[in-house]
């Protein structure tokens, strides 16, 4: 015969509170097929895009190298995972590798993503400031293939003599105005205003637009007129995670080779793009003499 035994009557039971609750003994080894919800959930994407944006590409390098996913992500994820409500990612970054590849993309996407917004903004005024909203295509094509050429639309014109300011690079309206509208936006300056220095020793308070910063504005410029090259009309092309990035290369280049050759006036030329971005009314001292700071630029293929 069966025998039922009787159900206990006080049978003590928990309940943990579900934030509480963290499953470390039962983890699985493997990382989560869909990594990025979790990270959601901890605003761990947030922080990865805030430290991506302010950290690297604007202040060191628009084009990081990639020579290993995983070293890759969790070297930049670690930065963005010093929140308190990271905790528990971090320490799975720091002992886990084949979780921090599976995380790579969450970094590459944002830096292609910035990318991209900065190349959008760069479009919206190219037309009007290099001169050719009203022009006719074929005019349009002359005009865009003039300042591709040698990359002259890093300098700006006089408006008298409509002559190139070779001895101001990198001052030409448009690059101005990305960087007013894609990066110093807000509080960036107050926040960020540690980061910016000064490559002249005796002058430590003539503060200059990093060269990451510049070289990446440029780019979208470039990127911006290209557009327009074949038919003079605005055409919609592809944009990839590695597209202009020579051109991105050789700007950076460019400064690099003409530091080493001409290193004041080039501090010059930039503290006065900073005031120029940042609006600053302290007035620049003339780099006079310095008219082919960068009459020699490097040339490369152009890059679609």
């Amino acid at each position: 015969p069966v025998r039922f035994l009787p159900r206990a009557r006080n049978r003590r039971t928990w309940r943990y509170p579900l934030r509480a609750w963290r499953p470390n003994s039962i983890a699985s080894p493997l990382p989560p097929l869909t990594p990025p919800r979790g990270l959601r959930a901890t605003g761990m994407s947030q922080l990865a895009s805030c430290s991506l944006r302010q950290l690297s590409l604007f202040f060191e390098d628009a084009y990081p190298v990639v020579l290993a996913r995983g070293g890759f992500a969790r070297s930049y994820l670690l930065m963005a995972a010093q929140h308190p409500a990271a905790i528990h990612i971090k320490n799975r970054l720091t002992n886990d590798m084949s979780f921090a590849t599976r995380l790579a993309d969450i970094p590459l996407d944002r830096i292609n993503t910035t990318r991209g917004d900065i190349r959008q903004i760069a479009a919206q005024d190219i037309a009007g400031l290099y001169g050719f909203a009203l022009s006719l295509p074929e005019d349009v094509k002359t005009i865009v293939n003039g300042r591709l050429q040698d990359h002259k639309y890093i300098f700006p014109v006089d408006p008298v003599t409509n002559r190139l300011k070779t001895e101001l690079p990198f001052q030409h309206e448009s690059i101005v105005s990305v960087l007013r509208k894609a990066v110093f936006t807000g509080q960036f300056k107050t926040k960020n205003l540690h980061r910016f220095s000064s490559t002249n020793d005796k002058h430590p308070d003539r503060l200059e637009v990093p060269d990451a910063m510049i070289c990446l504005a440029a780019t979208a410029v470039y990127a911006g007129l290209t557009a327009y090259r074949a038919t003079g009309k605005h055409q919609k092309i592809p944009f990839t995670a590695s597209a202009y990035e020579d051109v991105y290369r050789n700007h950076m280049r460019t400064l690099s080779d003409t530091r080493a050759h001409s290193r004041k006036p080039l501090h010059l030329v930039l503290h006065g793009l900073y005031n120029l971005v940042t609006e600053t009314t302290t007035a620049t001292p003339n780099a006079a003499g310095s008219s082919a700071l960068l009459i020699n630029l490097v040339d490369i293929p152009d890059s679609d």
